[in-house]
């Protein structure tokens, strides 16, 4: 396994995140990210960095939208409210803020194709936020494998943070 891209661009406009992150427009911007690795690659910002130069309420609205697409997407009659739907997106960005934009983008994409979870005719937060800690669960195990590939002296918890670390600094959500 390759070294992540440790130089993210320092910043994307809100037009841009909107033409060329939606929902519907990720499709054409991140057609290559189907691994854990290619994502992780993208020299993109961290929700915790778009936070920071956007502010929470409109990366709120971003994930938002992620959000309906996906309610959308399933077509079921029992669906979070409006400030549910807020909640859930905070939810999102207060917990998983080191996620990059082409994560954001795998992570939707593995829920609609049942790789993370299975909804029983409701879509809800818990849901949402269950197949999230899954999906975190399936990424720090690509973050080992890559640990144990990189041949460094020091105990296995120290490689992890110093991966960790170097992930969190290039999706901006540290510097």
């Amino acid at each position: 396994m390759g070294k992540f891209n440790n130089n993210p661009i320092n910043h994307i406009s809100i037009g841009q995140l909107e033409r060329e992150y939606s929902p519907i427009n990720c499709q054409n911007s991140l057609y290559d990210v189907s691994t854990f690795k290619i994502a992780l690659d993208k020299n993109i910002p961290s929700l915790a960095k778009l936070v920071t130069l956007h502010g929470k309420e409109r990366i709120i609205g971003y994930i938002e939208k992620w959000i309906y697409d996906l309610i959308r997407w399933f077509g079921f009659k029992n669906n979070p409210n409006t400030d549910q739907v807020y909640q859930i997106a905070g939810y999102v960005i207060q917990d998983f803020g080191d996620l990059n934009l082409a994560e954001v983008y795998l992570f939707f994409t593995k829920v609609k194709k049942g790789e993370l979870v299975t909804f029983y005719g409701k879509i809800d937060g818990y849901s949402i936020l269950s197949a999230l800690r899954n999906y975190y669960k399936m990424r720090s195990g690509i973050l080992h494998k890559y640990n144990e590939s990189v041949n460094i002296p020091e105990p296995m918890h120290v490689k992890a943070k110093l991966v960790l670390k170097q992930l969190l600094i290039k999706n901006g959500a540290i510097t």
